[in-house]
């Protein structure tokens, strides 16, 4: 028996240091199932983050990104729209929301997501940090 697979844990989860590279690994497998638009795998796929040692906030704003790179902007704006409703100072989703505007075309709302988050970030320097803990 391997190290790695004696610290696997009681319910059969590996530790958060042997995620690194498996997390990696499955943000470009989602990236892939986004970019050919198999939805079904991409679905079952998600579920794996499930699994992760990820808090929602994580797994929300590394969908988000995956989302937005793909172009699917309104998936985006609703895991950024989450996040903020569980933190409406967060510095990451307010900018997330940000340029999900600026693609859209939506200038306005762009420039007023991006205002929010500066606020943030300049009464609490550390905000940001604070937020993806």
């Amino acid at each position: 028996m391997t190290v790695q697979a004696q610290e696997v844990g009681e319910q059969g989860t590996p530790p958060r240091d042997a995620w690194g590279e498996a997390l990696a690994l499955l943000e470009t497998v989602l990236e892939a199932l986004l970019r050919v638009h198999d939805f079904e795998v991409f679905e079952v796929a998600v579920g794996l983050l499930e699994r992760a040692p990820l808090s929602e906030r994580e797994r929300r704003e590394l969908l988000g990104e995956l989302y937005l790179r793909r172009g699917f902007a309104a998936s985006a704006a609703r895991e950024w729209l989450a996040v903020c409703a569980e933190n409406p100072r967060d510095v990451r989703a307010l900018s997330g929301l940000a340029r999900v505007a600026e693609r859209q075309g939506m200038s306005r709302e762009a420039r007023d997501f991006a205002l929010a988050a500066q606020a943030v970030q300049e009464a609490a320097p550390g905000v940001e940090r604070r937020a993806a803990a």
